[in-house]
């Protein structure tokens, strides 16, 4: 008998075990060969004779597990396909999911010795693809996303990189700036922020030292 056509599906749970058995390596070239196809199926169990183009899970699963890994060389460009994958297919990508990506640059600016090159490209990245903020993205007002921009803005200040780091704070603030303004005009209340959150009152007062 003929070997069935595999599904979607298939591809799919080929990759996670890949990624649950540590092989990444192995995940990626099958991700590449998903990626490598703008077909998409009907259902996830349809028979398809080419690798499917990958849906929100497969994408979310894989970039979740090279920022677990701090696997930064891999993870900022395949983020960035994302960004674009998710333009020309209307896939939202969660704040959860971008402060994880975050977070793993983080970590590996604190941990690493990157070039001036290397972290100016990082904060690149971060601004334009990671840090969007919105109702749909990164919530704003979350206590995780103030603490984060905060060790993300004292970890550049410990390389001598302050102008980046004020530049990333200036985002956030422009941000819940605009929003306090469209709440007044709707008669709305603004977020509730937690004044004994210390990264709000660090937050602000680097704030501070951008308008002086």
């Amino acid at each position: 008998a003929d070997v069935p056509v595999p599904s979607p599906a298939v591809y799919t749970a080929f990759i996670h075990g890949f990624l649950e058995n540590n092989d990444v390596k192995s995940a990626l070239l099958w991700f590449e060969r998903m990626r490598g196809n703008t077909t998409t199926p009907g259902h996830p169990y349809d028979a398809m004779a080419v690798a499917p183009a990958p849906n929100y899970v497969t994408w979310s699963k894989v970039i979740q597990t090279l920022a677990e890994r701090g696997m930064i060389a891999e993870l900022n460009p395949l983020f960035h396909e994302m960004t674009k994958f998710r333009e020309g297919s209307n896939m939202g990508i969660s704040g959860p999911l971008r402060l994880l990506v975050a977070g793993a640059n983080v970590a590996y600016l604190r941990k690493s010795s990157p070039s001036i090159e290397e972290i100016n490209d990082i904060v690149s990245f971060l601004q334009n693809d990671v840090l969007v903020y919105g109702v749909h993205e990164i919530d704003t007002s979350y206590q995780a996303t103030r603490g984060l921009l905060t060790s993300l803005f004292k970890v550049l200040e410990s390389r001598g990189c302050l102008a980046q780091g004020l530049s990333i704070v200036r985002n956030y603030v422009d941000y819940e700036y605009a929003n306090t303004i469209i709440a007044e005009e709707n008669e709305e209340e603004p977020h509730d922020i937690d004044t004994s959150d210390n990264s709000v009152h660090y937050i602000t007062a680097c704030w501070k030292f951008v308008r002086q």
